[in-house]
């Protein structure tokens, strides 16, 4: 029995620790929400939205490559996931990986454009405006 489950007593699924990391997240309690990314992964290796949300706590507190090896993960993991490319661009961007942050833009724009209009949008200004740069 893990830490968490012995702490809270009944033996949680993965989906609820990923939860759990969402609400943390948004509380900006980023190494609380890596531990239950943790416990969700541990309980279930296939789960992309634990590697994603821990992608997305490790962004926050600017450790680059550890997010991007998360959702490398997710990616491996369901080459289909739009929204898991948004967030590594946005991270490939952040660490100075142009050219990464590019590709991934586009591959959002690929698998996510259907199921979240945002990412279209976002995904495509981020493009012209990493494009832009380039070029001067």
């Amino acid at each position: 029995m893990s830490f968490w489950n012995t702490l809270f007593g009944k033996p949680k699924t993965a989906k609820y620790y990923n939860k759990q990391a969402i609400k943390l997240i948004q509380k900006g309690r980023f190494d609380e929400a890596i531990s239950m990314c943790n416990e969700a992964i541990a309980l279930d290796a296939g789960y992309t939205d634990a590697y994603n949300n821990r992608g997305l706590a490790y962004a926050q507190k600017n450790e680059y490559d550890r997010a991007i090896a998360d959702f490398n993960k997710a990616l491996e993991i369901n080459p289909r996931l739009g929204e898991t490319y948004y967030n590594k661009a946005l991270t490939c961007e952040k660490a100075g990986r142009t050219l990464d942050a590019i590709e991934g833009y586009k591959k959002a724009i690929e698998f996510g454009a259907k199921q979240n209009p945002f990412i279209l949008d976002r995904a495509k200004q981020h493009i012209a405006d990493l494009e832009k740069e380039l070029k001067q």
